[in-house]
């Protein structure tokens, strides 16, 4: 075993909100202290929120600052960029720092420079890789952050953002995994009906009001059977229960609110299928989950999702945003014989390439290159 690093991930949510970054900081926090034999320390903010279970290795040092908030509350956000910095400067240094996208790369960007240690952004989904998002403070924010500010290197989960234009010329594609294991040890039969799962924070990104669309023309075509499962809590939740409601299919859409851990994978398990609308994606993990339950899926081709969803081999795949050919590729899937073998297609996937260890092992094979 190597000499024992220092690492320090800085990210500005944490559970019980749901999300990406929280999983992959969490994933590879605990991997690089049970396979690598890593001091691990997390620097977050308190969110708001009904707690929820997590395993994260004892020893991984979690430090939550400032009031619990909102995650979208600036006021709150904008302390956290203050405190985490002035934390880290008056701690002894860590040997590599890692923030992650968005905002806390300048934390990291300061610290480091001040430390004189190595830099590595880790860039999750982002605005500057969806070509109709070219407008607004946030895009303006993320491609300054991103794309102007000088890292050691940078590591991208997905591929898409290497073909945004960047001052960092260090970029590695290191993708999300997923632990096959976990879901293989939960068993939950299928619905007795056709039943549509998506999985997702409910924000205009993530496409659910397309998704409804969508599923308003496949009953409007005759479908009388199937059900939409919405799994997920968001700013935009009231907005989605009122359209569902004035697309008079109220009775047919289940909006399921918060679920995690054996209970979200036993419906994973228990769905006939999954939809991914995103308008915007980098890695999604809901992909990977829902093939590692072994799901045929319908998704739209944003972010790295082409790269690994083939049309007509491990599922279905649409352009963002247009709703008729969402409803005729859930349709198709509905009643497509093979749909199981697509799933399956989808679960070897998977288990070959996209597990979290082989996520964690590219990730320190990189953060050792650039530690002293």
């Amino acid at each position: 075993m190597k000499q024992s690093r220092h690492i320090t991930f800085i990210i500005d949510a944490w559970y019980p909100l749901i999300g990406g970054g929280q999983e992959y900081v969490r994933q590879m926090a605990n991997r690089l202290v049970r396979l690598y034999g890593c001091s691990v320390e997390i620097i977050t903010r308190r969110i708001s929120g009904e707690p929820i279970a997590y395993d994260l290795d004892p020893s991984v040092r979690l430090v939550s600052l400032g009031p619990s908030s909102s995650f979208s509350n600036v006021f709150v956000r904008a302390w956290f960029l203050c405190a985490s910095t002035a934390y880290l400067l008056f701690h002894s240094a860590a040997d590599v720092y890692v923030p992650q996208s968005i905002t806390p790369g300048i934390v990291g960007k300061i610290v480091g420079w001040c430390k004189r240690r190595p830099v590595i952004m880790v860039v999750h989904g982002s605005q500057l890789t969806n070509q109709k998002a070219k407008e607004g403070i946030q895009y303006f924010i993320e491609r300054f952050i991103l794309t102007k500010i000088r890292y050691t290197s940078i590591i991208s989960v997905s591929q898409s953002f290497i073909n945004v234009p960047n001052v960092n010329k260090h970029i590695t594609v290191i993708p999300n995994g997923v632990d096959v294991t976990v879901f293989d040890s939960v068993i939950a039969e299928k619905t007795d009906y056709p039943s549509i799962l998506f999985v997702g924070r409910l924000d205009a990104v993530k496409g659910v009001d397309i998704l409804l669309h969508a599923y308003q023309a496949l009953i409007t075509s005759g479908d009388r059977d199937s059900r939409l499962r919405i799994v997920g809590y968001g700013y935009e939740a009231a907005r989605l229960k009122q359209l569902a409601q004035e697309l008079g299919m109220s009775q047919r859409v289940d909006f399921l609110g918060k679920i995690t851990g054996r209970a979200l994978i036993a419906l994973y398990q228990s769905s006939w299928m999954f939809a991914l609308p995103s308008l915007s994606e980098g890695h999604p993990l809901t992909l990977l989950e829902a093939w590692a339950a072994r799901l045929p899926v319908v998704a739209t081709d944003v972010g790295d999702v082409g790269q690994y969803l083939i049309d007509g081999e491990n599922g279905r795949l649409v352009p963002s945003g247009d709703a008729p050919g969402l409803s005729s590729a859930l349709a198709n899937l509905l009643h497509d014989s093979q749909r199981a073998k697509l799933g399956e297609q989808g679960y070897q996937l998977v288990k070959r390439q996209l597990s979290w260890e082989r996520t964690a092992a590219s990730t320190w094979a990189l953060l050792q290159t650039y530690v002293q």
